[in-house]
């Protein structure tokens, strides 16, 4: 059993896309999203690992999301207890201009 636990109240589905040129307003051609895990202490766990320690995570999510969002944690090996809630798990959207080489956070 790991002797740290953290609680993630507020878990995120992130996803990661570029486009070739952001354009407010407008429908773009996206690459392939890439999905990761995240929320504050879910973060923290996935860098302790990268640094050889293990923790249990706790966290919520929702039924639908939720389930992406846990096979995520399953394909990295993160040990974890997740509560079923109602609620959407939030989701961040992050692209990258590639013209301009600046990114964009889509809330």
């Amino acid at each position: 059993m790991n002797s740290i636990i953290t609680i993630t109240l507020n878990s995120a589905f992130d996803k990661n896309t570029t486009v070739p040129v952001f354009i407010p307003e407008k429908k773009l051609k996206y690459k392939e999203p890439v999905y990761e895990p995240g929320g504050g202490a879910i973060n923290e766990e996935m860098a302790l690992k990268k640094l050889g320690g293990e923790a249990t995570v706790i966290y919520l999510a929702s039924v639908h999301t939720g389930k992406a969002f846990t096979q995520l944690l399953i394909d990295e090996a993160v040990e974890f207890v997740v509560t079923e809630i109602k609620e959407n798990t939030m989701e961040n959207l992050v692209v990258l201009d590639a013209a301009s080489k600046v990114v964009k956070k889509v809330y």
